[in-house]
């Protein structure tokens, strides 16, 4: 039993040091690759509350009329 769980440690072991070895490389250049992609947009993302469900644009339509100071079926 215990020779087993050695022998799956060690197996690990190996297949950690083969990932290492083969995407080694992109540790430096992924962070640094992705802090340009993501820095170079100057527009910021826009949700979307229109899903295709009646549910949420009455939702949404309450919350903006309780916002404006308008009554809600909600209170």
């Amino acid at each position: 039993m215990e020779k087993d769980i050695q022998d799956l440690n060690k197996a690990a072991d190996e297949t950690k040091r083969e990932f290492i070895k083969k995407f080694g490389k992109y540790a430096i250049s992924a962070p640094s690759g992705m802090f340009l992609l993501m820095s170079l947009g100057t527009s910021k993302a826009h949700a979307s509350s229109d899903l295709g469900d009646s549910s949420t644009s009455e939702t949404t339509s309450e919350a903006s009329s309780a916002a404006s100071g308008g009554t809600s079926s909600l209170f």
